[in-house]
């Protein structure tokens, strides 16, 4: 099993929206995706229940590096929590498939899909991570970038009503530390190979798939088969 943390790109940001129907609305009000150290999870309202904001984040992740045919094991999403607002419960971040261009504008504040990856409370500033279930693992895009959309759960996921505020801040890629940038941390299994030893039969080289040898009369798979080239072992089989 192989482990890697992949980073979020620059183009990462967040988007805003404003009023009672900003959960639902297909543009936002705002922008922010340029030297974004600071990003917002979400803003409710403030005391007086006369005012709404909702806050989304959106991430680009490069994960064409994994190796095509390669078992993914696990997806972990790691943000860094700057901030927190718990008036009067702990926000609930979920992370579910992002569909935003490639240059993040408001008209990408509906631009997600699907249910949700995973999601997790947040108590404590600090480093938490997001589980991502088979949903999130078979949406990796194992050829170009993965996009993720970050919400606030109960109230924008989940659609509740808002009273009060519950929100978080979260550090984005421009996050001068890089152990504060959100990163994705992937377990995956590398395709099998097969062999590289070959036998000729009938002038055509044939690639031997299994080899067996008997051993006291009784047939058993070789692991691999070593050959020394130069006073070095290399696996052939």
């Amino acid at each position: 099993m192989t482990t890697i943390q992949i980073y979020s790109s620059t183009a990462d940001g967040f988007i805003w929206a404003d009023g009672s129907g900003a959960r639902t609305a297909t543009t936002g009000n705002g922008v922010n995706a340029t030297s974004v150290t600071n990003l917002m999870g979400y803003l409710s309202v403030n005391y007086d229940s006369s005012f709404i904001r909702y806050y989304r984040a959106f991430f680009y992740f490069d994960t064409s590096t994994i190796p095509s045919g390669a078992t993914i094991n696990s997806v972990k999403l790691y943000i860094n929590c700057t901030a927190i607002d718990q008036v009067p419960s702990i926000p609930t971040i979920s992370a579910q498939k992002g569909t935003q261009a490639s240059t993040l504008t408001v008209d990408d504040w509906d631009n997600f899909s699907g249910n949700y990856y995973g999601y997790t409370a947040v108590s404590s500033t600090g480093l938490f991570y997001i589980n991502f279930n088979s949903t999130g693992i078979s949406d990796l895009n194992l050829s170009g970038i993965t996009k993720i959309c970050l919400k606030e759960y109960d109230h924008d996921y989940l659609g509740g009503s808002v009273s009060n505020n519950d929100s978080i801040g979260i550090y984005g890629s421009y996050a001068e530390d890089t152990s504060n940038k959100p990163y994705l941390e992937i377990d995956y299994t590398p395709a099998a190979t097969g062999t590289n030893m070959q036998i000729n039969i009938g002038d055509a080289w044939k690639t031997v798939d299994s080899l067996q040898i008997n051993i006291g009369d009784v047939w058993k798979d070789v692991v691999s088969v070593q050959q020394n080239v130069g006073d070095v072992w290399k696996t052939v089989f």
